[in-house]
């Protein structure tokens, strides 16, 4: 998922089209390694987070029995993040961030709703 808030001045439009430039950029250029080291550790954090009561660990333990059909597969999920590189990315990149797998939302507000 991608999300832009327009700063002041800025319309939502412009956000879009920022975000399929760096789309694109995902496609025809591999990500820096700071920025793999930096989603990387982002997506363990996550993980782990989810895992800290019980209720973040069995949602955990059912969506990988769901998805992946083990929940033995969460436990592996730390060396799988480690394992994602560069060419992973682009890869992935090129065949899901197209137009038509692209559903895209705007919230604009009004003048009644600015007071």
């Amino acid at each position: 998922m991608f999300m832009a808030v327009p700063a002041k001045g800025h319309t939502n439009q412009e956000c879009e089209q920022a975000i399929y430039a760096e789309i694109e950029k995902l496609k025809t250029e591999p990500v820096t390694p700071e920025e793999l080291l930096k989603a990387k550790t982002r997506s363990r954090a996550d993980l782990i987070r989810q895992l800290d009561s019980n209720s973040g660990l069995a949602a955990q333990l059912t969506f990988y029995e769901v998805v992946t059909g083990d929940w033995r597969n969460l436990f592996k999920q730390l060396d799988q993040i480690e394992k994602v590189t560069a060419e992973d990315v682009q890869r992935v990149a090129k065949t899901y961030f197209t137009t038509k797998n692209r559903t895209v939302g705007v919230i604009e507000t009004t003048a009644s709703d600015s007071r």
